[in-house]
């Protein structure tokens, strides 16, 4: 259900509620609404939390929620995160038992600058957070709430070591979306466990290069034009091979990027697929859950509302549902 679908069924619930003040249930369901609003979203720097069972806030129901994260080391769990904002901002990363919703652990991220880019195994994560519940044992899988102050990616990374196979393994439903003309997160030549390869696709009649602006955490953008990519043609490049020819050169120290391509006509668009050196094969990177914030909009959020960093969509395109898998581009 959409949440602005969401809202209005809430108020018709409520409405329904307020003229049948003499049904008990209605007044349990208020007050367990109330209860759950009042615990809200709590966090506590340096000691153990115990939060009420299964109380969620409205926080939480805006939260990229991905099931199937590892917590052992036979398949090992990333969450990388992008900032797609124009200012710098934290990410929290909240994991939960699948079983019972219960909270395991709450973790803070770094600030992330505005374009600037984050990898975290999920064990530092559960090694380094704030415990909000004991477990006397951990499921192996657990459930993770990514929220942020923000408005960017987040993607959910695994790495089988017994087999070399590292996948994008992102899933949230219909918000898991691929940009035709960026890359919320690309490998960068500062990293030797990993090889990347960006990928430009050119579906139109005409010979085209595109203009691709990667951005580092220390705020620097290197520019680089491909070379023309023929009609129904594709051109790859992998990060290190682009890193010495950009403008200026892509920091060789740089371990992760952003990446957002030029204007271009409908037809023209980005991927990006990784791997570990040697692997037979690469999967494809290009897509990941969209984060947003609550805070954002606020009279009162402190933010000037700067620009985010997403390339003007081309004059073509019939807006952001088509770039996005599932949106139902007739609403």
């Amino acid at each position: 259900m959409h949440r602005p679908h969401l809202a209005i069924a809430l108020g018709i619930l409520f409405s329904t509620a307020a003229a049948a003040q003499d049904d008990a249930r209605v007044t349990q369901m208020q007050a367990d609404m109330a209860r759950i609003h009042a615990i809200g979203h709590v966090m506590a720097q340096g000691e153990t939390v115990e939060r009420q069972k299964h109380a969620i806030s409205d926080r939480d129901l805006l939260a990229v929620v991905m099931p199937g994260v590892s917590v052992v080391d036979q398949v090992r769990s990333f969450i990388r995160i992008s900032n797609g904002d124009s200012r710098s901002g934290s990410a929290s990363v909240e994991l939960r038992d699948p079983a019972t919703g219960e909270g395991i652990v709450a973790w803070a991220s770094p600030q992330i600058p505005g374009g600037g880019t984050l990898e975290v195994p999920v064990t530092n994560i559960l090694a380094t957070g704030t415990t909000i519940h004991q477990f006397a044992r951990l499921p192996t899988t657990v459930v993770a709430e990514i929220n942020a102050d923000f408005i960017g990616h987040v993607q959910h990374i695994t790495l089988t070591p017994a087999t070399g196979a590292l996948s994008n393994v992102s899933t949230c439903g219909m918000v898991l979306m691929a940009d035709a003309l960026s890359l919320p997160y690309v490998s960068g030549p500062g990293r030797d466990d990993v090889v990347g390869q960006v990928r430009i696709t050119n579906a139109t009649a005409t010979a085209r290069p595109l203009t691709i602006i990667f951005m580092d955490n220390a705020g620097h953008a290197s520019v680089w034009t491909s070379p023309a990519v023929a009609p129904m043609g594709s051109v790859t490049r992998a990060v290190a091979n682009i890193a010495p020819f950009a403008s200026p050169p892509i920091d060789p120290t740089a371990r992760s990027l952003s990446v957002i391509g030029d204007y271009a006509p409908q037809g023209i668009t980005l991927s990006y697929s990784e791997g570990l050196p040697g692997a037979p094969s690469q999967d494809d990177f290009s897509a990941a859950c969209m984060l947003t914030s609550a805070a954002l909009g606020a009279a009162d959020d402190d933010h000037e509302d700067t620009p985010a960093l997403t390339p003007a969509p081309a004059k073509t395109s019939t807006g952001m549902c088509d770039m996005m898998m599932g949106m139902d581009c007739a609403m």
